[in-house]
């Protein structure tokens, strides 16, 4: 609804890319969560082109970019985010500290 209310306004002239971050499950362990979207939360984030992600898979993004200035990385992320559609995973942080692509961002359809 946030985004329809956005292009309501008359300043703006295109819908915004919508972006979920799911925690589901999130009383368990992270390595025993299941995933994290139902099947209809997939389907609908598809058809309207949204990106859903699970903040298990936010953390290590978010940790990493805390530390780090690392803007070829990030770039990498917000790439993912615009264009990723249905569930996606953000790239892994480099290791040594210097991305160089995407590495694994990926983009699934359930």
């Amino acid at each position: 609804m946030n985004i329809h209310e956005d292009l309501l306004r008359e300043e703006v002239a295109t819908a915004a890319k919508g972006v979920l971050f799911g925690n589901g499950f999130r009383l368990l362990d992270p390595s025993k969560r299941d995933t994290q979207f139902t099947t209809k939360c997939v389907s609908a984030a598809t058809s309207s082109g949204t990106a859903l992600v699970a903040t298990t898979d936010l953390f290590a993004t978010a940790r990493y970019l805390s530390d780090k200035q690392d803007e070829d990385y990030a770039k990498t992320c917000r790439e993912a985010l615009l264009h990723g559609v249905g569930i996606i995973n953000l790239p892994t942080p480099p290791e040594n500290g210097n991305a160089n692509g995407p590495n694994d961002a990926t983009t699934s359809r359930e």
